[in-house]
């Protein structure tokens, strides 16, 4: 068993979700995933996975329903067969902008879910409702350092042969300078930079036993004696 990072990928999968490669880190960049929150001065924004266009303020966000249409989640770019442990997750959102995002503040909000659809359809939450990441000020346009974190327990993880899905949504603080101010997630180089989610062990259904031995009968045992 062994603990694993995703790291996001900045390109989409094959059904439109932010992918998260396994143990890859990528290069350092900003992707096409995240929100143009503009001048808002507070708010909550789903995310658009493959493009920074979500200009839509939803209280609710994220609202424990994956949307399908509008790809506001992150997926695990393979199903998984097995178990997490129980212990601390540590998700990191490296966040950066391109328009006015100087005087831009806010925060990742996310839950998390599993399921055996790469479509994301029937899903099943694993997190207890939404998990707030720590509040970012003054959003860089300049460097992947900015990034909203936070360390959850899950409990234990079961998978049968399904997907992890980060349902994920922007929550601004603080306005940015223009109507097209936006905040997107960044990809990273190393293994301490840009957007990641590093787990608990994880141990394959079916691995890890030592296989037995057959056993000869015995009168097998009792014939060798005797000669």
């Amino acid at each position: 068993m062994a603990v694993k990072t995703y790291y996001l990928k900045s390109a989409s999968n094959a059904q439109g979700y932010a992918d998260l490669a396994d143990s890859v880190t990528q290069g350092a960049a900003n992707s096409v995933h995240g929100w143009v929150p503009g001048t808002a001065a507070s708010g909550r924004f789903p995310l658009r996975s493959g493009g920074a266009t979500s200009t839509l303020v939803d209280a609710t966000q994220p609202d424990g329903s994956i949307d399908t249409t509008n790809k506001d989640a992150i997926r695990s770019e393979a199903a998984l067969n097995g178990t997490f442990a129980s212990g601390n997750w540590v998700f990191t959102f490296s966040c950066t902008g391109t328009v006015a995002t100087s005087s831009i503040d806010g925060r990742i909000l996310f839950r998390l879910f599993k399921s055996a659809n790469a479509d994301g359809t029937s899903a099943t939450e694993i997190t207890a409702g939404i998990q707030t990441g720590s509040t970012l000020v003054d959003i860089s346009s300049s460097a992947d350092t900015t990034t909203s974190t936070l360390t959850i327990n899950p409990g234990a993880v079961v998978l049968a042969n399904q997907y992890l899905f980060i349902q994920v949504a922007w929550e601004q603080t603080g306005a940015g300078g223009m109507s097209t101010s936006n905040v997107i997630l960044r990809t990273g180089s190393s293994a301490s930079a840009g957007t990641r989610i590093a787990t608990t062990d994880f141990t394959p259904s079916g691995g890890g036993a030592t296989p037995s031995l057959p056993r000869a009968p015995l009168a097998s045992y009792l014939h060798m004696l005797i000669r």
